[in-house]
């Protein structure tokens, strides 16, 4: 007997019963078993909670239905019985109180083909044989004989009569519904009326192609041995069956004679399936936890799974393996089995025969049938048949059900292709390696494990903390191409080393920026180094400890001690030892005087005790990398010009007051708002300190890949609680700056809470090349630069009497002059700090501003030239930058050399010793002094040194078309070795 899975029905109950079990979570379908004339029927109720599949008898028979199936040995009852076969869907029955036998064991192998449930008469047989086949050249007579060995099934969609490769029993005539053959990896329908299997039958051998049910159907089946028995008594059956086998072959020989064109057409283009390929891809590959790989492997599957075949656009950077993602589209699609083929636009030639064919070759939209076709590098395709190529597509697109065109096209292209624009195409944008740097392990951990299987090694290797967290760090410009072949060349270095698979930071050196191939390290290097900055001494207890009450002393010795420098520790303290001390700083350390600045420390004070009360500190206003740079600009100038005027040097009280100022600009701010707004946007000692701290040779980063890949809580930033494994509790970085996104130094105070709280180790502190800041990428901001020359014009302000001497007016600066009155000593002091600023932007406006605008002009030949742009007056007077440092350095050397070294002399006025008590302490003075004379000279020497070539490398220009700059260069330290030389070592080359 033949069986099949009761089939599902409308159910003939009323709404309240089908209520109450579709609540209970069930369906219901209704059928028959019929024996011997005897039917039952069953409702068939399938429970979603339960899983499983039941049935329940209802004890009535019926007359037979169209549902009827055959079952031997059963007899129907009429008492209630109920059965669950959990598994496969399988029909049975049972005595009430038994548990049948599952019709279908488990070594069926899918099929699932019953008796027709309405078996037509012999005659009627007959008859539809006749009108219908070609066999109604046979007599009536042995028709009726065919027609008494038919047997009548009924299969339903996806169910297999004949599998590639089985030799077949019996021939089978389709009566209703549609059959498909695959034959050669091409489908093809099979309508009603066609007789099937005849050829393998008579000839005893296996079928080469494959036969399935694409819709419920029902076949007419005829055995083999039934066949040629009745082909040996009737031989017009045995002729006429000759024929019908000659015909077969004939077609059979045609078709393979096609496919041979095809595969012809299809040979030169075939792709390696993923599978095998190396290495071998698939789409749990992006099973990572990214939202990037994440939405992509969500894409992919959508596009492999899409009913439509939608043609799809799979675009992104170079490197991501795109064409292997196609791959993947077609490989998971229910297509998979048919071919894929790859062709490279720019080979196509005009009028893509290649695609649409010509008299030799019927074309790739044919040939492939319902496979794909990958376009790859639709961005390199040649621009005069871009249009027909396009056009022509898109008239396939628009039939696409017909046999000319039942092809998926698969583009992948690396930029924007305008004739794709228009095309309703499943785009899928491949993010680059960089946005998923969570990522990196799980890829990294793949290859290895890829490279290590292809080449037959025993052991996976390992890699190590250090460089799994330089790859996560790296860019990555050539994706996923770059890292496999970084990890291929590093495996292959692990086995020639004696330690074995461990591959380490003198493996992959590569991966590392550019950039970060001339740094080091120095938390890595000096361990006791990062334990030192990783401990509260650093700079908590320093400042609150110690600085705090220092600072209170210093401002009081200047309120109420002595008034003059010589007499005045505080004062001498603070001209002779800061300034020039804070210049030598910034060369080594930036801007770390701010992590211990007395200033903010009394700001945070305000802070802790307004979050004490319970109070809430607000955000920072809006705007302030616009306004608060300028308000700082102005604030120095006035201070710049107050210290002139009033002589701040020379006068203690004046100083204190000034320290006050400042003091009281942070504790206002800190009152207001959190962590330090004063420091970063409006402190002018904070700005100048940001702007000559992108000299240093240190600087203070973070590894960007593994703050993406493994940071989510930016506690380095945010501030937060201890988090393991070494991160400590901090309260983030006081400037609002995450370490990761630092460009330069300028927004870093080396406070180092981003040490800290970093469980991950990703904060670096390195050692580098001066003043790379400006050779690589920066902040350059016109506040800065005004800023920047406002203190080179502050230099040769603190030598006014000199400077005036020069141009013969030094009676200005008498009793009787004009610098006697303030008004107009203050007009000449503004006057003075703004000339070299002014004076390096009327020559860069005269003789670079022309050049600037010729080759950033919108003309055809500016556009053509290959010179470079020049760059703008902000980006080009950083040059500047080191001579102004230089300048500056060279005027407080004087003051340092001269009276930094009496300290413990004035420090003896200060608390009342006599002068000549008060000279026997120790200390000594360079002033007027060859020594004094030579330093200065050496210091203006190199700053002129390092802008002139910095000024060349960030003006983008030739040598001669830097000319002007270099010369006004000259002028500037060629004017401050005049001011700055002593008088006795100048008189004597006088």
């Amino acid at each position: 007997d033949t069986y099949e899975t009761p089939q599902r029905r409308r159910p003939t109950t009323t709404w309240s019963r089908r209520t109450r079990e579709k609540k209970k979570g069930m369906k219901r379908s209704t059928c028959t078993w019929q024996k011997d004339g005897k039917t039952d029927v069953r409702r068939v109720v399938r429970s979603s909670t339960r899983g499983g599949v039941g049935w329940k008898g209802m004890g009535k028979a019926v007359p037979t239905s169209k549902h009827s199936y055959g079952h031997g040995g059963w007899e129907p009852r009429t008492s209630r019985c109920t059965y669950v076969c959990k598994g496969k869907r399988r029909a049975g029955v049972a005595k009430a109180g038994e548990q049948p036998e599952c019709p279908l064991n488990d070594a069926d192998d899918g099929r699932r083909t019953v008796l027709a449930s309405t078996t037509p008469s012999r005659d009627t047989i007959r008859e539809w044989l006749y009108e219908n086949t070609n066999l109604k050249k046979l007599s009536g007579q042995v028709l009726q004989e065919l027609a008494n060995g038919i047997v009548v099934k009924k299969v339903r969609s996806g169910d297999v009569l004949c599998r590639e490769g089985e030799r077949p029993d019996e021939i089978y005539v389709v009566r209703k519904g549609m059959l498909e053959t695959k034959f050669f990896g091409v489908q093809e329908d099979v309508p009603p009326s066609s007789i099937l299997m005849l050829t393998e039958v008579l000839r005893e051998v296996t079928s080469s192609c494959s036969l399935e049910a694409c819709t419920d159907a029902e076949v007419w089946a005829i055995p083999s041995s039934y066949l040629k028995e009745l082909a040996a008594r009737k031989p017009e059956l045995a002729l006429m069956l000759s024929v019908q086998l000659a015909d077969q072959l004939a077609m059979l020989n045609e078709k393979q004679r096609s496919e041979s064109e095809k595969q012809k057409v299809l040979r030169r283009y075939y792709v390696q399936p993923t599978n095998e390929s190396f290495p071998q891809i698939s789409i749990d590959t992006f099973a990572g936890k990214s939202r990037y790989f994440q939405n992509l492997r969500k894409q992919l599957l959508a596009a492999a799974n899409d009913s439509e075949r939608n043609h799809v656009l799979v675009f992104g950077e170079p490197g991501l393996f795109k064409d292997k993602l196609a791959q993947l589209i077609h490989e998971n699609s229910v297509y998979c089995d048919e071919p894929v083929v790859m062709l490279q636009c720019k080979n196509i030639k005009p009028g893509a025969p290649e695609l649409f064919g010509d008299d030799n070759n019927p074309g790739l939209l044919k040939s492939v049938g319902r496979g794909s076709i990958i376009l790859n590098n639709v961005q390199d395709i040649h621009s005069d048949i871009v249009d027909t190529l396009f056009s022509t597509l898109d008239s396939a697109m628009c039939d696409k059900n017909s046999d000319d065109c039942q092809a998926r096209l698969l583009f992948i292209s690396e930029k924007t292709v305008p004739a794709l624009s228009n095309f309703p195409l499943t785009r899928i944008k491949v993010p680059p390696l960089r946005l998923a740097r969570r990522d990196i392990p799980h890829l990294v951990n793949f290859y290895l494990q890829e490279y290590t299987k292809h080449r037959g090694l025993e052991k996976v290797p390992t890699i190590t903390p250090e460089v799994m967290k330089d790859l996560e760090a790296f860019d990555h410009p050539d994706n996923f191409a770059g890292l496999f072949y970084s990890l291929r060349r590093a495996v292959i270095q692990t086995e020639a080393s004696p330690e074995g698979s461990t591959i380490g930071r003198s493996t992959l050196w590569f991966t590392r920026k550019p950039e970060q191939n001339v740094r080091l390290n120095l938390l890595d290097q000096l361990p006791i180094l990062r334990k030192f900055l990783r401990s509260d001494i650093w700079p908590e207890r320093i400042n609150f400890d110690f600085t705090l009450y220092a600072f209170a002393a210093i401002v009081l010795i200047l309120w109420f001690g002595p008034q003059e420098r010589d007499t005045n520790f505080a004062l001498n303290f603070f001209w002779a030892w800061w300034w020039p001390g804070i210049f030598l700083v910034y060369l080594g350390l930036g801007r770390v005087w701010c992590a211990v600045c007395p200033f903010m420390i009394y700001g945070e004070l305000v802070q802790r005790w307004r979050l004490s009360k319970g109070a809430v500190l607000r955000k920072w206003p809006k705007n302030m990398d616009a306004w608060g740079p300028w308000f700082l600009f102005w604030m120095f100038a006035a201070i710049l010009v107050w210290e002139e005027c009033w002589d701040l040097p020379d006068t203690a009280y004046l100083s204190g007051w000034l320290l006050v100022l400042i003091t009281a600009g942070a504790m206002i701010c800190s009152y207001f708002f959190e962590k330090r707004l004063w420091c970063r946007y409006l402190c002018p000692i904070g700005g100048m300190n940001a702007m000559f701290a992108k000299l240093s040779v240190t600087e203070l980063r973070a590894k960007q890949g593994v703050c993406t890949a493994e940071c989510d809580t930016y506690h380095c930033y945010k501030g937060g609680p201890a988090e393991p494994p070494e991160g400590l509790e901090t309260n983030g970085c006081p400037l609002g700056s995450h370490p990761a996104q630092l460009k330069d130094n300028k927004d870093c105070v080396l406070c180092m809470e981003c040490l800290k709280a970093c469980p991950y180790r990703s904060v670096e502190f390195n050692l580098r090349v001066p003043f790379a800041d400006l050779l690589e990428k920066h902040n350059a901001t016109a506040s800065e630069v005004s800023l920047m020359f406002l203190l080179l014009g502050a230099s040769y302000l603190h030598r006014l009497p000199a400077l005036l001497e020069q141009f013969g007016l030094q009676d200005l600066s008498t009793e009787e002059g004009i610098l006697s009155s303030l008004g107009m000593h203050m007009l000449v002091s503004s006057f003075v700090l703004a000339a070299p600023g002014l004076l390096v932007y009327a020559v860069d406006s005269i003789f670079v501003s022309g050049l600037r605008m010729k080759r950033g002009g919108d003309d055809p030949v500016s556009k053509a030239s290959s010179l470079r742009k020049p760059a703008t007056f902000v980006e080009l007077a950083y040059g500047y930058l080191p001579l102004v440092w230089a300048i500056t350095l060279a005027f407080y050397t004087e003051l340092g050399l001269s009276e930094a070294f009496r300290v413990l002399q004035v420090a003896g006025r200060t608390i009342g010793l006599s002068p000549e008590v008060a000279e026997r302490l120790p200390g000594f003075s360079l002033q007027d002094s060859d020594t004094l004379a030579v330093l200065q000279t050496l210091t203006l020497m190199t700053g002129l040194a390092l802008s002139v070539f910095i000024t060349k490398y960030l003006s983008k220009m030739s040598w001669k078309e830097c000319l002007p700059h270099f010369f006004l260069l000259g002028g500037l330290t060629l004017e401050a070795w005049l001011l700055d030389i002593p008088g006795a070592f100048w008189g004597s080359w006088t």
